[in-house]
Formats: structure tokens, C-alpha cells, sequence
């Protein structure tokens, strides 16, 4: 349970926020609570010693406390009466905390009333603005505001601002209401905050003789507020109550992917309720490191402000519009930007909703291309053993893993298997080159013999995902390309889980120079804000498709969604932030990091059989026996297990059966990556205690 309390914020500077919010703490001991006030900014005050009037020592007098509880009450403390940012960026005020830092010294005490220091979007650093430390601070808010001309706009704009960025809005207070005012927008301003704002007026504090008088701001506040109804608020948003119930309401009605249902009803399931960076929160409070980027998607973290503001930014133009017979400016933006990037011989971009549909989209076009090229013969797709494409039935098709698909069988097309390279799991007696060379071949042959019937060849490049982050040795997917090419059979790239740079280049394709002829892109196109796919094609299997309408060489085909405005408007600011932050030349230094890592951690570890890595793109094989490279019986669950474990301690991953997938977000810290690799070696432990603790 997260301790109970409020953030009290004002629509401006000087509105009577820390008379609200001593009024509160004296209101609330007055009852038996143990308030405590905070400040954790103030400007324009002494450091080191409390002034009589200042606003900490109307806070200390309200709790009770005297001068020596300064340092809790008042954290940052700056001379000039500025901003935070621009008091402290004089120089000569010493060793500012950072706002972690300063989080981290709230007092102790039953419930927090917290203050904070100007308005909502006042910068506390280069980096921070108050909005940012109220959502890390994870309380909900009172908004104060001024009776006075403009409060209406003030005040809505405060809400507006609040709620987009993340914050809980208990309610508006007025402060400081001249009762005998013959002003008419002094008098109708309260009662216009009630009707054109819907965050509800929680009361009206009039004017007092003695604003300093702790126990005259109490009575009224008492006489204006509705104090015990705020009080039972502020515990209700802290209480796990409200987790409990949307617990038992998942249980009850959701059904979750790749999930046995009955077994998730056994639990208690960890209800996600807020995120920043590489960080989720629970109903609970309970905070995880997303060690998996919320299902392989999340680039740059969570919350990132250059991509709300592009999402907010459209979303106050249009939400969504068809692509059926219009164009929109965000499709077309994003089909530029993507194209950027993307392989030099793609051209043209359709969109789509997901990796499976970006992935049925190519098969569909090389299979209508086929027979609008002439070639009806072909028929076929090529696929790989452990290949995963998504879950419609044309991906589920060319799809290599039984356990996801077996029960589709005699739904699905036929298409041709071949071997994947999976070095670990080589026949005995047979080298690593041997055996990719065997996979290849395979390949060749297959396109020598069968390649006039076979209308694509659909890969994975560099790195196998769902199949348990399975490596393909350097060479040979330019082989896969050449052989492809040579029999006149379209290569399907799906990038879906490497591409964005997972693998330590924008996509996988530029480890090995291979162009393919369509490129399936998905997951981190949005940076892991909104589903969106796109299938890029070359100029060639674009004309294929072009003639009269009454031809039918259209490709009918296409979703609602297809284009979505604010998902596009996400893609693209997206895009352009990794070019801005080098944040691909960053995740390749990060993987180099995480290797090193987990070969210090892992490299002799009795139950870790291989660890796989490309970019930040890992998975760990664990084994009953390394030397032998016996595996687990599956009914022990051991990856899963381990994965149990680690949210134990604090990070959210997720297994492949034994293999433990780690694929933080982009921008993850040297520190967190640390910290990762920690926590996976003591959860291993956990569950193999045979172990030693590392």
C-alpha cells in the first residue's frame, strides 16, 4: 500500500497553495492524523534557517514542529526568488539534489501534504519540471487556484496539464475569496470553475484577518472543505484496495494472450497502473524495471515528452481518418521517415495494425504478385524451423513452432520447412560451421529443385525471437538472399522484433548488406506507444499491382486503422528522436555492456547452458546440465520460475520456456543494466539453490 497523501498545486505563484496546504495538516492533526507537510522546493529563502512568514514556517507551526525540523519539512532551499532551474543555475548555491534525490528525502510520517513551489510546468531543473516530480512523487493533486479575472482559463489549463501528465486531480480549491467583493469575475469565479471545469470545486477558503494563524486557516478550511471527504480520497487512491478490485475484475473478464487461464486465476495478478522510463508501477506502488520493453516494443522508456507532446499535438487535430480514398498528413510524414531509414531499394510503405498483419500483408503480395507477373505456379512460401511471424493464419503458416500452432494445422496453407541454424542445439560430433552450412544447403537445393513453385522465402533475420533468441551465424543469411534471388523468389524480411534497433543497427538486414524485397516492421515503429505495422516494398513488387481497375490487380486488402493519425504522429517523432539521440549507436555500446555483464556473471554457471546477443536482443538457455546441455522437463517450469523470481525482486521479464529473454529499453543505464544482470543471478539462485550465490 502506497502511503496516503496530496500534492497541493497552484495555477500560478502566490495563490495561497501553502495556506491550503498548513490549513490541511493543521485540519487533518486537529483530527488525529499524522499529517506531515512538505515543501521539497522553496526560492527566495534562506538556506539554512527559517524566516518568520516564509512559507515553511507557517508549514512547521501547522505540524507542530519547531525550527530544528526545518531540513524535513524544506529540502531545496534557494536564495533567489526564481524558478528552481534558473535559482540554482547561478552556480553559487552550492549542491542542489537531483529531483530523485529530493524524492527520496520526503519525511516520514501517516500521510504527506506535499507543496509545491509555483506553477504546474515550473522547471526544478535542466531536465524536471514540477508536473514530472509530482508524477514520480505518485500522489494525487489539489489544484489551488485565485478567485480573481482569468482564473477560469488559469484553471483549466492547469487541469488539462495535470491530467496529461499522468497526475490524479482530487478537485480545485479557491483561495483567499473576498466574501463582501462587489467584482463580478472575483464573485462568479468559483462558481464558474464548478460548471466549466469537470475536476469538481472542493471548496472556498475566504479571506482571514490573520493568514498566519494556523489554527484561524484550519477553522476555515474545516468550515469551507469538506475535510474528512478529501481525507478518505487521498487513502482510497493510496489503499491497495482499488487493486484488489481490479484484480478480481481482470480474473473475472479478461482474457490474456499466450496465457492458461487457469493457472493466471491461481494468483494474484500485478495490475500495471502508471510507467516512466524503464520503469512500471503497480496499483500498489510496487515499482519494476520493464526488462523486456513491454513485449519487445518500448524504446526510449516510458512517458518520453517528445513523443506525448506529438501524440497530444494530433490528437487535437484528428484521432483518425480512413486512408480508403484520402491521405493524411501523418501517413505520409511517417512513410518519409521510415523510408529514411529503411534499405535503400524499399519504396513504398502499406500499413497495418500488428507484426502478424504486417507479416500476412507480405504474404499476400507475393502471392498476388505471382500470378499477376504471370508465374500463377507459385505457390509455396519457404519457412525456417522455429520461425514465429504472428498468430493470423497466414502468419501461423509459415510459422515453425508447434506449440503456439500445432492445434491450426489443418486450417493452414502448405508451405516448405527448412532447418534454422541453431548452433547450440547441433547434432553431436557436428561444428557450428557444419551445421550452418547443412541449414544453408538445405536452402539452396530446395531452390534449385522446387524455386519456379515457391513465391517467397519468409526470414527472420540475425536473430530468431520467439524460437528463444536463436543467433544466425555471420554469412549466412547473404547466402538465404543470393539463393533466393538467383530462382526469382521474393525475400520476406520480418523485422518485427529486430527492427529499431535491437539488434545494435536501425534493422538486422545491415548486419549482413541484404536487401530484401519486403520488409515487415511493427512493435518498436511507434517506440512502444501505439500499435502500428507497416510492410515496406520495393518499387518492383509495388508496379506488380498496377493496371485498370477493372483489371483486379488492386490488393484488396486493408484494416480500419490502416494509417492511424496519432499512431503515425508517434512513429514519427519516434524516428526522428532515435536520429536526434544516436539512440541506435547507443543501444549497440548498451548490448556491449549487458554482454560483458552476463559473461561475468554466467560465464561458469552450472544451469546456464548459452547466451545469446545481438544488441540488447538476449536470451539465456538454462539447463539441468551445462556439460551435457540436458535440458529441464518442462512440467518443472523453471524459466518460468526464474522469471516469478526476479518480479520478486523487482524486474519484469519474461521466459521462452527455459530461455530468459532480456530486451530492456534502449536507453537503459549502465547502472540498471547492472542491476538486471543482479537480479537474474539471484533469481536463478532462487530457484536453483544448488547454485552458488553469486
Amino acid at each position: 500500500m502506497k502511503r496516503p497523501g496530496v500534492m497541493i498545486l497552484g495555477t500560478d505563484t502566490g495563490v495561497g497553495k501553502t495556506r491550503v496546504a498548513a490549513s490541511l495538516v493543521r485540519a487533518l492533526r486537529r483530527r488525529g492524523v499524522e499529517a506531515v507537510p512538505w515543501k521539497p522546493y522553496a526560492t527566495g529563502v534562506e538556506r539554512d534557517r527559517v524566516t518568520p512568514g516564509e512559507d515553511a514556517d507557517l508549514l512547521l507551526r501547522a505540524a507542530g514542529f519547531g525550527p530544528e525540523r526545518l531540513a524535513d519539512v524544506s529540502t531545496v532551499r534557494l536564495r533567489r526568488p526564481l524558478a528552481p532551474a534558473l535559482a540554482a543555475g547561478f552556480g553559487d548555491e552550492g549542491d542542489v539534489p537531483s529531483p530523485a534525490d529530493v524524492l527520496r528525502r520526503a519525511p516520514a510520517g501517516a500521510l504527506l501534504v506535499a507543496e509545491g513551489c509555483g506553477g504546474l510546468l515550473v522547471p526544478l531543473t535542466a531536465a524536471c519540471d514540477q508536473r514530472e516530480f509530482c508524477f514520480d512523487l505518485g500522489l494525487p493533486v489539489v489544484i489551488v487556484a485565485r478567485p480573481h479575472l482569468g482564473t477560469i482559463n488559469h484553471t483549466r489549463l492547469t487541469i488539462e496539464a495535470a491530467r496529461a501528465g499522468g497526475l490524479d486531480v482530487l478537485g480545485v480549491v479557491v483561495c483567499g475569496f473576498p466574501e463582501d467583493t462587489a467584482d463580478e469575475a472575483t464573485r462568479l469565479g468559483p462558481s464558474a470553475i464548478r460548471d466549466f471545469t469537470d475536476a469538481g470545486l472542493l471548496g472556498v477558503v475566504p479571506l482571514i484577518a490573520r493568514p498566519d494563524d494556523v489554527d484561524a486557516l484550519a477553522d476555515a478550511v474545516d468550515a469551507s472543505i469538506d475535510v474528512d471527504a478529501l481525507l478518505r480520497a487521498m487513502r482510497a487512491h493510496a489503499a491497495s484496495a482499488r487493486g484488489a478490485q481490479l484484480a478480481d475484475a481482470d480474473r473475472r473478464h479478461v482474457w490474456h494472450p499466450f496465457t492458461q487461464m487457469r493457472d493466471w486465476q491461481a494468483r494474484e495478478p500485478v495490475v500495471i497502473e502508471r510507467a516512466k522510463g524503464p520503469w512500471l508501477f503497480d496499483t500498489d506502488g510496487n515499482a519494476f524495471i520493464d526488462g523486456v520493453s513491454s513485449l519487445w516494443t518500448n524504446v526510449h522508456g516510458h512517458r518520453v515528452p517528445e513523443i506525448d507532446t506529438a501524440i497530444r499535438a494530433q490528437l487535437g487535430r484528428v484521432a483518425h481518418t480512413t486512408l480508403l480514398g484520402l491521405a493524411s498528413v501523418p501517413s505520409i510524414e511517417c512513410a518519409e521517415e521510415l523510408l529514411r531509414v529503411a534499405p535503400r531499394n524499399l519504396s513504398r510503405v502499406f500499413y497495418s495494425d500488428s507484426g502478424s498483419t504486417a507479416a500476412e500483408v507480405a504474404l499476400k503480395m507475393a502471392f498476388q504478385r505471382a500470378k499477376q507477373i504471370g508465374e500463377p505456379q507459385r505457390r509455396l512460401f519457404v519457412r525456417f524451423e522455429g520461425a514465429y511471424h504472428g498468430d493470423t493464419l497466414g502468419a501461423v503458416s509459415v510459422g515453425g513452432i508447434d506449440l503456439f500452432h500445432q492445434v491450426f494445422g489443418s486450417l493452414l496453407f502448405e508451405t516448405i520447412q527448412l532447418p534454422a541454424p541453431y548452433a547450440y542445439r547441433r547434432p553431436a560430433g557436428v561444428s557450428e560451421s557444419e551445421f550452418a552450412e547443412a541449414s544453408v544447403a538445405a536452402l539452396e537445393r530446395t531452390m534449385r529443385e522446387r524455386g519456379d513453385e515457391i513465391a517467397a522465402v519468409v526470414v527472420e533475420p540475425v536473430m530468431q525471437g520467439a524460437a528463444g533468441m536463436i543467433p544466425q551465424p555471420p554469412g549466412w543469411l547473404p547466402r538465404v538472399a543470393a539463393a533466393t534471388r538467383a530462382a526469382g523468389v521474393l525475400l520476406i524480411c520480418d523485422e518485427v522484433a529486430t527492427g529499431f534497433g535491437r539488434t545494435g543497427r536501425m534493422f538486422a538486414v545491415e548486419h549482413e548488406g541484404v536487401a530484401p524485397d519486403l520488409l515487415c516492421v511493427a512493435k518498436g515503429l511507434t517506440g512502444g506507444y501505439l500499435p502500428l505495422a507497416a510492410t515496406l516494398a520495393t518499387e518492383s513488387v509495388h508496379d506488380a499491382f498496377l493496371g485498370e481497375p477493372h483489371e483486379g490487380k488492386t490488393f484488396f486488402h486493408g484494416h480500419t486503422y490502416t494509417g492511424n493519425p496519432l499512431a503515425c504522429a508517434a512513429a514519427v517523432a519516434n524516428l526522428r528522436l532515435m536520429a536526434d539521440r544516436g539512440t541506435v549507436a547507443e543501444a549497440a555500446r548498451a548490448g556491449d555492456r549487458l554482454g560483458a555483464l552476463l559473461d561475468a556473471a554466467f560465464r561458469d554457471h552450472p544451469h546456464v547452458g548459452d547466451v545469446r546477443r545481438r544488441g540488447l536482443m538476449t536470451g539465456i538457455e538454462l539447463v539441468r546440465n551445462r556439460a551435457t546441455k540436458a535440458p529441464f522437463d518442462a512440467r518443472d517450469r523453471i524459466g518460468w520460475r526464474v522469471c516469478a523470481a526476479a518480479m520478486e525482486r523487482g524486474l519484469r521479464i519474461r521466459p521462452l520456456g527455459d530461455v530468459i529473454v532480456l530486451m530492456p529499453p534502449l536507453t537503459i543505464g549502465d547502472d540498471l543494466l547492472a542491476r538486471i544482470v543482479e537480479i537474474l543471478a539471484k533469481s536463478i539462485h532462487d530457484v536453483l539453490p544448488e547454485t552458488a550465490r553469486p
